[in-house]
């Protein structure tokens, strides 16, 4: 094992607050399965920039400033709702659980690349951030500011309607929907 490699033993069922933060000399991280809680800033300030995320994952509470992080095998993961859970900044890329259905305010600003399946059905708060939503249809549209929302082709109109209803411009929400083959690689 290098120096900049921790294999977190199988079996360890929790990774503990701040437990690898401040570790710059650190770049990967493999959790395994066994793993079913995160605590706070467990990766503040560390050398890691990228994680895929177990399965076994029942509760998470930020995601620092990792620049990647996919939870896409966390379905046990129905809400995030902790302010300030992704600080990686914009040019990071987070993919949401499966089975996500609600965002809480402020969770996500500033991100370029926020993957939703098609479970979500609310979004609060959210500044600055391109949110690749593969559901038919969001609860409301009015926290979404300077965002761009790129629904599938299928589901674009519905939301431009969603717009007009809700009072939005195309100043405050831009709609533009995500190539055909995005959204085939996200389902995969």
């Amino acid at each position: 094992m290098a120096n900049d490699t921790i294999i977190i033993p199988e079996g360890t069922r929790e990774i503990k607050d701040f437990e690898f933060a401040g570790h710059r000399e650190l770049r990967h991280i493999v959790i395994p399965d066994s793993v079913e809680r995160i605590g706070v800033g467990a990766f503040n300030e560390s050398g890691v920039e990228e994680l895929i995320l177990p399965a076994s994952l029942r509760e998470i509470e930020d995601l620092s400033d990792l620049k990647r992080a996919d939870m896409s095998r966390c379905a046990h993961i129905h809400e995030i709702l902790n302010p300030g859970f992704y600080r990686g900044g914009s040019d990071g890329v987070v993919i949401l659980p499966p089975y996500i259905e609600r965002i809480g305010d402020r969770c996500f600003n500033r991100l370029d690349y926020l993957y939703a399946p098609e479970t979500l059905r609310e979004v609060g708060e959210m500044e600055m951030t391109g949110l690749y939503c593969l559901s038919p249809s969001l609860k409301s549209l009015k926290g979404m500011k300077k965002c761009i929302l790129h629904p599938l082709e299928a589901h674009s109109e519905r939301y431009h309607e969603q717009m007009r209803h809700e009072g939005l411009s195309e100043r405050t929400l831009t709609i533009d929907p995500m190539p055909y083959y995005m959204a085939y690689m996200y389902k995969k």
